[in-house]
């Protein structure tokens, strides 16, 4: 997967979450940094589709916070 960064991160996610299906990650596009009045640079991410988002949720344990 050298030079690939889709493959890589989609392998990334899957090492973290085996249950994960490639196919729930999606390219999205967000800001990154820059003015407030002017064009901002942009960066693309894989994100979890937000029915993904769920279901990987549902499957983690929730653990209240130590004293």
């Amino acid at each position: 997967m050298p030079g690939d960064d889709k493959a890589s991160t989609q392998a990334l996610f899957r090492y973290l979450d085996p249950g994960l299906v490639p196919e729930k990650l999606t390219v999205q596009t967000l800001r990154w940094g820059g003015e407030a009045d002017k064009p901002a640079p942009r960066v693309e991410v894989l994100a979890l589709e937000p029915q993904a988002k769920a279901d990987v949720g549902a499957r983690l344990a929730i653990v209240p916070p130590s004293s």
